[in-house]
């Protein structure tokens, strides 16, 4: 018994074999997080819906600089691209567009927490803006949304 211990005192701790093998999983973690970052879509905004109750209320095309409206959805242009208030009865929420490629919620009565204002901004086609309690959804592009599935 003895004999083993002294012999696994005088090995090293880690064998040739062993860091080769931590070197190649280390190697494949990092270029596998690479890949996902590298490969994830963040193209331009090109188009920027906002919809209640699944259908859509205000549409802003980036490529075009145009805007389509609802009743209900008030548009204020500014230097820097659009103010966007949506009311319904005493429901309220503010948005900024710019022509740039930004939208963020500025404002919202919704609730004491109001989330929505403090999602990230919308910069590229993957995004979204969700305000729960008003029934909004402000997503990147246009939403494909079946609402007999789920």
């Amino acid at each position: 018994m003895n004999d083993r211990l002294e012999q696994a005192k005088k090995s090293p701790f880690f064998k040739k074999g062993d860091v080769i093998v931590y070197i190649a999983l280390v190697a494949l973690i990092v270029a596998t997080f690479l890949a996902t970052g590298l490969s994830r879509n963040k193209s331009d905004l090109e188009q920027i819906q906002i919809l209640r109750d699944n259908q859509v209320i205000f549409t802003y095309d980036f490529l075009h600089d145009t805007v389509k409206a609802s009743e209900g959805v008030t548009v204020e242009q500014t230097e820097e691209g659009y103010l966007v208030t949506i009311t319904e009865g005493d429901a309220r929420n503010v948005l900024i567009v710019k022509k740039e490629g930004y939208v963020k919620m500025l404002e919202a009565n919704c609730s004491m927490h109001r989330d929505c204002v403090y999602m990230a901004p919308i910069t590229d086609q993957g995004g979204f803006i969700e305000c729960m309690p008003h029934r909004l959804i402000i997503c990147a592009g246009e939403l494909n949304f079946d609402p007999s599935v789920g």
